[in-house]
């Protein structure tokens, strides 16, 4: 299981807020360098849902698999993005 602190994702990670997943505590959610600038135009939302998923380290605590979809951000919306956290 994931837990807060223990993933390691390196000195050129970004972090993209916390999720509530339902398992007592916010779990940080990081994505790399090079995943982060093809997705730097992108609104990524993360749901949590009841059911099973591909596998993913919520699904054997909780029932509850990961929900991702995505969309464009619009131009105003790109030009209101505070500064990203590296790691």
């Amino acid at each position: 299981m994931l837990h807060p602190g223990n993933l390691r994702h390196g000195s050129g990670g970004r972090s993209s807020g916390e999720l509530d997943a339902g398992t007592g505590e916010p779990v940080p959610v990081w994505i790399s360098k090079a995943q982060y600038e093809y997705w730097s135009h992108t609104h990524i939302t993360i749901d949590v849902t009841q059911g099973r998923g591909a596998g993913f380290s919520i699904e054997g605590p909780t029932g509850h698999r990961f929900l991702v979809r995505s969309r464009l951000f619009t131009e105003e919306e790109s030009e209101s993005l505070a500064p990203v956290q590296s790691g």
